[in-house]
């Protein structure tokens, strides 16, 4: 599977115009024959509060090329997208910053969905260049997921870019809400048969394994 991974930095107070133009252009879109699989969006919680993401589900980029070739054919579904385009005309820009990139899983296929309501935090990592053997399946990230997942970490991923970094790699946590998140970070914390030395011990003597680290909260809207 490829993710397409879209973030709009918005005008504020514009977040719940854009969610509703985007939820109602992909349904009609899907009615039109066109396969669109949103996945989100989701609204970011700390961090810039002002961003609406999303993810596009492609099981190819054959499929993605394909989906975007036509829907630009398509003189209905480009009608159901003037008024927005007509409002930025007359008001200025009501997206502030466009972002995308394109992830593809690590391992096995993931059951991406979400459920409205739950804390997604994204997890971003670009590796030093030597540690990009960790981006594999069996490199070190699903024993981590592993030891993780009994203090209540459900995890999403991991993914790498097709295009761009290619030291980078990136997951979700989830979350039913805030507090459940803070007790298993306590818990994980806590447990002291989870081997911390090693790593450290490395980054001390070698420098930087991970080059940087991002992560934002977001809630499925």
């Amino acid at each position: 599977m490829f993710y397409e991974y879209r973030t709009y930095l918005m005008r504020v107070g514009e977040e719940g115009n854009y969610i509703r133009t985007l939820t109602e252009w992909c349904a009609e879109a899907n009615s039109r024959g066109h396969d669109f699989r949103l996945v989100g969006p989701f609204q970011t919680i700390i961090g810039e509060e002002n961003e609406v993401s999303y993810f596009f589900a492609w099981e190819s980029l054959t499929a993605l090329e394909k989906a975007w070739s036509e829907i630009y054919e398509d003189e209905h579904l480009l009608a159901k997208g003037l008024p927005w385009w007509e409002r930025e005309e007359t008001e200025g820009p009501l997206m502030l910053k466009v972002d995308s990139e394109l992830l593809q899983e690590v391992g096995d296929p993931a059951q991406f969905s979400v459920e409205s309501g739950r804390i997604y935090e994204y997890r971003v990592y670009t590796m030093k260049t030597s540690e990009k053997h960790r981006m594999s399946k069996d490199g070190g990230f699903d024993k981590f997921f592993a030891a993780a997942t009994p203090h209540g970490f459900e995890t999403i991923g991991p993914f790498k870019p097709k295009f761009g970094c290619e030291n980078q790699i990136s997951y979700f946590f989830v979350w039913e809400n805030l507090e459940a998140r803070e007790a298993a970070y306590k818990s994980f914390a806590s447990d002291a048969s989870i081997d911390r030395k090693t790593w450290y011990e490395r980054e001390r003597l070698e420098g930087p394994l991970r080059v940087s680290c991002v992560s934002k909260l977001m809630r499925a809207c």
